[in-house]
């Protein structure tokens, strides 16, 4: 069994008459958001392996945030998640090392919310799908079971969502 956490990177700021969406930082909320989260996972004993987040600047500084100063776990930034589909999101997790139990994947909507949706199985609960189906905001954090022992078999439709954690 392995679990996989699927994070839109925390609220950003507009990108001030730069126009590079690329650069866009974490707000003041956004960190403060992120900050919490961090210690909700520590809470939860979900504190991941790994983390791989898109190169942009917020879902750098979402990822740093989430894992805290003490992370000793493995960090990838991957250029190829920046505004990825989904079906790229979810063949990325398919690519993480098995040795990972737990795994956290930072990136971009829409593609981050869709590969949530339709990596939850119909059998999970229905009030957690129906929220995961609404707004999908900055810092939502979606946690699934996977009932698989290799990244490889991560699979469409199949997967528990065990907890949805949206920002106040």
């Amino acid at each position: 069994m392995k679990t996989l956490l699927l994070l839109r990177h925390g609220e950003a700021a507009d990108p001030q008459g730069t126009g590079k969406d690329f650069e866009r930082r974490l707000t003041r909320q956004g960190l403060q958001d992120m900050q919490r989260l961090h210690h909700i996972l520590l809470a939860r004993s979900l504190v991941p392996q790994f983390a791989m987040a898109s190169n942009a600047q917020r879902t750098q500084m979402t990822l740093r945030e989430v894992v805290g100063p003490d992370f000793a776990g493995e960090v990838v930034l991957d250029p190829a998640l920046y505004n990825a589909e989904y079906k790229k999101i979810i063949a990325t997790a398919q690519m993480m090392n098995d040795r990972h139990e737990v795994a956290l994947l930072v990136a971009h909507n829409p593609g981050i919310h869709m590969a949530a949706m339709n990596l939850v199985s119909d059998v999970s609960d229905q009030r957690l799908q129906s929220s995961l189906m609404q707004n999908y905001k900055s810092g939502t954090l979606t946690v699934l079971e996977c009932p698989i022992t290799s990244w490889q078999e991560l699979t469409e439709r199949r997967n528990l969502l065990r907890d949805l954690i949206i920002p106040a």
